[in-house]
């Protein structure tokens, strides 16, 4: 038996959003830089990048919980649309104002659900054959942009100012949300499906539904709340 292809469908579309959103983000480990030009401390700039992780740590909780009620494409969809919005909005900061924190908390909380939808949705859309060899595929996606995004901003300072590459930053994520468009299109029966699928990796085989079966019945391909992974 043949085993799918790994980088196609709907997988290698939301790979393509995941490298986007993250080139996004990762332009932003330059921020620093931009404060320090602006006339910040150390110590300012220290409160700057904290502000992500603190929005960043409460989004983690609040999105993890509302996406087994409303499902992964809404926080999929809003993490890239204010991630992109966001970090345009630098471009019009111009000093060190409480906007600055402000923004960058902002990311932290679009970081939050743009990240933790597009992992779930990356286990429920990988091969199942393969799946630990395509999440692999989907972790390089990710850890690519934080080599390649900071490298290619340090060479658009070189010719053009920090507001030239929030806007060029803000790019990438539009692109995301039209591939996010495309993998998040989802029909109910591979909506019950991964349905199914959760319920039986979260028991290991075992759940209370199949509890008193005789061995070799068939599992359950729907349960409550099909379809909100989509």
């Amino acid at each position: 038996m043949e085993s799918s292809p790994i980088l196609s469908g709907r997988f290698l579309r939301l790979t393509v959003a995941n490298f986007c959103f993250f080139m996004t983000f990762a332009t932003f480990f330059l921020l620093p830089l931009h404060v320090r030009a602006l006339g910040g401390s150390d110590q300012t700039v220290g409160f700057v990048m904290g502000s992500l992780g603190v929005l960043s740590l409460v989004g983690v909780f609040v999105v993890g919980l509302m996406i087994d009620r409303v499902g992964c494409r809404i926080f999929l969809r809003t993490g890239l649309l204010g991630m992109s919005l966001v970090s345009l909005s630098f471009a019009f900061v111009d000093q060190i104002v409480p906007w600055l924190f402000i923004l960058r908390g902002l990311q932290g909380l679009f970081f939050a659900c743009g990240f933790n939808s597009a992992s779930t949705l990356a286990a429920a859309y990988a091969p199942p054959e393969r799946r630990a060899t395509a999440l692999g595929f989907f972790g390089v996606s990710t850890l690519t942009t934080h080599a390649l995004a900071p490298t290619l901003g340090e060479q658009i300072l070189r010719f053009a100012s920090f507001q030239v590459l929030f806007a060029v930053a803000s790019g990438p994520t539009p692109s995301a949300r039209r591939s996010s468009s495309l993998a998040c299109t989802t029909s109910s029966a591979n909506a019950r499906w991964r349905s199914s699928w959760w319920r039986r990796e979260g028991s290991s085989g075992v759940s209370s539904t199949s509890v008193g079966k005789r061995p070799g019945s068939p599992r359950p391909t729907t349960s409550p709340g099909s379809g909100r992974w989509s």
